[in-house]
């Protein structure tokens, strides 16, 4: 696999603290500034805005970020016209839209609107499907699709994206099922923990190991195939701390993490230390898994500035 460049997203961790206009605009402006690649907003039942009208609104504040929706929760709309949003997106963003689709993993969001949290592989099932309607819907002129769970004919295509390009696709998590559909039909692919208990836990850290990568990016490359080399991997971080006390941070990740600090450190979704600790750390990342492009939480703008500044793009 030849090496990406590095990009690096914010979000959606640590968003939801910017409750209005002024301080969102305010916030990805400032991300832009620092070389940021993206800001990834979340598809939760809370506080935070609806993510494709933030894309939007990104969008029209800056000139080169790109607003990502990581993810939307395929379960929470019916995939025509998911699909007819994410085009109406990429059109009003002229193509600087990352389009993230999920099979859903917070049980919140289900019991506060009344929906079955289905099994995981009923989701992803699902998923699979709009994945399928979504890409159909950005390369042809009119889409007709029935599947299992999905019935629509002669559904407007890629008329939709207007003169924009279409989004790159972003699927991923922790579980080989989601996995191998990501590997199928996303252009970028976001390597996380499990979350199977459908909450964010330290119970997560078993499966944030160097072994578990290893394992995920096998499932990754016999599902993609062809495709792998054409694909962005991207690393979901879990702890961030630049610092010079690296054991107090390590000490910090691994109970985060409910590791022991050895593994914690190995983590590849741990990055902690000095500015140069955490560059070389990152170089070690793409050179020995393919990571190229870092999601974090977006608290760690201005900390991981400096990283940003000597990594972005090269």
């Amino acid at each position: 696999m030849g090496l990406q460049p590095f990009r690096f997203g914010l979000g959606p961790a640590g968003l939801l603290k910017l409750t209005t206009a002024g301080a969102l605009r305010e916030y990805v402006r400032r991300a832009e500034d620092l070389g940021y690649e993206a800001v990834c907003l979340g598809d939760h039942i809370d506080g935070r805005p609806s993510p494709g009208h933030a894309a939007v609104a990104i969008a029209q504040w800056t000139t080169t970020l790109r607003a990502a929706i990581h993810v939307l929760n395929n379960d929470l709309r019916q995939p025509p016209v998911m699909a007819r949003e994410l085009c109406t997106i990429a059109m009003l963003t002229g193509g600087r839209f990352d389009a993230g689709l999920g099979a859903g993993w917070m049980r919140a969001d289900y019991d506060q609107i009344g929906l079955a949290f289905d099994p995981p592989g009923k989701r992803i099932a699902r998923l699979d499907e709009s994945a399928q309607l979504v890409r159909k819907a950005w390369t042809e002129e009119t889409v007709s699709f029935v599947s299992e769970h999905i019935q629509t004919s002669e559904m407007m295509g890629r008329a939709l994206l207007g003169d924009a390009p279409r989004p790159r696709l972003v699927m991923g998590g922790g579980g080989a099922k989601m996995l191998a559909v990501a590997a199928t039909h996303a252009d970028i692919i976001s390597v996380n923990v499990r979350l199977d208990s459908g909450k964010l836990g330290p119970e997560r850290g078993a499966t944030a190991t160097i072994e578990k990568t290893n394992q995920k990016l096998d499932i990754i490359r016999r599902n993609a195939g062809a495709r792998f080399d054409e694909l962005i991997l991207q690393l979901e971080q879990h702890v961030v701390d630049v610092t010079d006390d690296r054991d107090a941070a390590l000490a910090r990740a691994a109970t985060t993490l409910n590791l022991p600090p050895d593994e914690a450190e190995a983590s590849p979704h741990v990055l902690i230390g000095s500015v140069s600790e955490i560059v070389e750390r990152l170089l070690h990342l793409r050179e020995n898994f393919g990571f190229s492009y870092i999601c974090m939480t977006a608290a760690a703008a201005e900390s991981f500035a400096p990283v940003v500044a000597r990594l972005a793009g090269t």
